[in-house]
């Protein structure tokens, strides 16, 4: 009995043990974050020997915010999960492709989206922008959903447009599955990557205002009262927490058990804005790690102008047709109205020396075309590319410094009477790519040239073209009716044939050939007839056989014929 009862236990026990199992194998499979347990000393005093073993975070790195230098990483090539820290993602396509003063409906399932400590109700009608201050201030993983359905109309249309935009950025290790960052094995980035989409959302100032922002006040909706959120960034500077930072602009925070705790963030001093993006470190970790990594960065970094050091090296470019006293050599200078706040770069001190002794052989010149005068003062005429080791290109307009005018030849026109004196003897007229014009009809044979010749070969040449035209479809109408007509006749030639043999009572069973005409029976004549008129190719068939037929033949008196009167001869009365 007991045996039994333990056979028909035993499969409904297996499928339990296989349900208690599966959920541990795949947590096993998914990529756990381990931040460092314990780091070694690191001296405040000294912020440029900063040393990835310094580092709680599991992979880190620091890059320059203006030109994506990558200025201190480590591991920065794992992959791990982002937690949170997606929103950023989120609110660059979001930037890109909604309305922020646009009002929406949220629906079920965003609403119904948790762990998070603020929601939307369903049905509730909120402005885009509310979301996106609710999304990267308190990281409400609700908004970020409606969001996503409100652009592609699903979560996982959304997640594959993410996707598609990092590539375009150039991460090469990076998939998204949703929105918000809760854990997904389909849902990864490394550090290196996401350090190029945080640099390409902190382009948008929308997006650089909500991050910079401590709290935010949300009116009532149609579902929801008055509501208001906190910034989670305790490094802030007006947080008045312990972290606070006064070079911080702002950042996302971002945890699960799966990543641990994840941070990007932005900050500015004296003109060098510095990116950090921390993985895999602890709740603490996350701010000391940010600020050794911003202050080795404003430490061990400087920012430089480009355009001082061109100033201080600039070109000159010949120009062909300068007048003699003016001279051929054009200085090149950067254009006024340019926007030169973002022609800076970081390098270190050594970097800096090296550049600026030897700024000419990281930059190349481009002209537009050969220069040629007159040129005015302030036209752009090249450009100027700026390239380094991790930096660049960087183009730099250049305009002309000073206007240069064409070489003046004086010449003496003939004699021109005007009311029976003479006009001036001396007249002068500019000379163009060296040439002298003379007179105040020296523009005449060309304004002919422009106003008849061109017109009348234009004329003739359409003419002749529409000559060809016409001659070429008459041609084609003839060859075509020609073609109809051989149709036609071969036609009928082989229907009176069929009819002749007819009428003399031979069957045919296979064509028959006679003194070298074909003769076809009715379904060939037909097939034949049909080809030859479409154009096609007609088929030879094989030679034509008359058979015998198949009965005795007529005599001549079944057939109709009577003998024939002799001519002298009567017969009867």
């Amino acid at each position: 009995m007991v045996f039994r009862l333990f056979r028909r236990a035993l499969p409904l026990l297996l499928c339990a043990c296989l349900l208690l199992i599966w959920p541990a194998e795949a947590f096993a499979k998914l990529k756990q974050a381990k931040p460092e347990s314990g780091i070694s000393s690191y001296s405040a005093g000294s912020p440029g020997d900063l040393s990835a073993s310094n580092l709680w975070a599991q992979s880190a790195i620091l890059i320059d915010a203006d030109t994506g230098r990558v200025l201190f990483s480590k591991k920065a090539g794992e992959v791990l999960y982002p937690a949170s820290m997606t929103k950023i993602m989120t609110a660059l396509l979001v930037v890109e492709n909604l309305e922020l003063n646009s009002v929406i409906t949220v629906s079920k399932t965003a609403a119904a989206v948790g762990e998070s400590k603020h929601y939307v109700d369903e049905g509730e009608r909120i402005p885009v922008r509310d979301l996106m201050y609710g999304m990267l201030m308190t990281s409400s993983n609700s908004m970020a959903a409606a969001l996503a359905e409100e652009m592609s109309g699903s979560v996982s249309g959304f997640a594959a447009a993410m996707t598609e935009r990092a590539k375009e950025l150039g991460c090469e290790n990076t998939s998204f599955a949703n929105p918000h960052g809760l854990t997904s094995e389909k849902h990864y980035t490394t550090v290196s990557d996401y350090a190029k989409i945080v640099r390409e959302a902190l382009k948008h100032e929308e997006i650089v205002e909500i991050i910079h922002t401590s709290s935010y006040s949300v009116g009532a909706t149609n579902t929801h009262e008055k509501r208001s959120y906190q910034n989670s960034n305790t490094m802030l500077p007006d947080s008045g927490a312990k972290y606070a930072e006064s070079y911080v602009i702002g950042g996302k925070t971002g945890y699960t058990n799966a990543a641990q705790h994840t941070f990007c963030c932005l900050a500015e001093r004296d003109g060098v804005r510095l990116i950090a993006v921390m993985m895999g470190t602890t709740a603490e970790g996350k701010w000391l790690d940010a600020k050794k990594l911003f202050e080795y960065g404003f430490a061990e970094y400087a920012s430089v102008s480009l355009a001082e050091m061109y100033n201080n090296y600039p070109y000159t470019a010949s120009v062909q047709g300068a007048a003699k006293a003016e001279g051929g050599e054009l200085m090149l200078s950067l254009a006024e109205d340019a926007d030169f706040s973002r022609l800076r770069i970081l390098v270190s001190k050594a970097e800096k020396a090296k550049i600026e002794s030897n700024f000419l052989e990281y930059t190349t010149l481009s002209t537009e075309g050969t220069l040629v005068a007159p040129i005015q003062a302030g036209q752009r005429v090249a450009t100027l590319r700026f390239e380094y080791e991790g930096v660049g290109p960087i183009d730099l307009p250049l305009v002309a410094a000073r206007a240069v005018n064409t070489e003046v030849v004086a010449v003496t026109p003939p004699p021109t009477q005007d009311g029976g004196g003479l006009l001036s003897p001396n007249f002068v007229a500019p000379a163009i790519s060296g040439q002298v014009v003379s007179g105040s009809n020296a523009g005449f044979p060309l304004m002919l040239v422009v106003a008849v010749v061109i017109p009348g070969l234009l004329f003739l040449f359409l003419l002749g073209w529409l000559m060809v035209e016409i001659r070429k479809n008459s041609k084609k109408k003839r060859a075509e009716r020609r073609k109809q007509k051989d149709a036609e006749s071969l036609r009928k030639y082989l229907a009176r044939r069929q009819r002749a043999d007819e009428s003399m009572g031979v069957t045919l069973r296979a064509p028959v050939q006679r003194a070298g005409t074909r003769h076809l029976p009715g379904e060939e004549t037909a097939r034949v007839a049909r080809d030859y008129g479409e154009g096609r190719a007609v088929a030879r068939p094989a030679p034509l056989q008359l058979r015998p037929l198949e009965r005795e033949p007529l005599t001549r008196s079944e057939r109709g014929y009577a003998p024939r009167p002799r001519r002298g001869f009567h017969s009867g009365q």
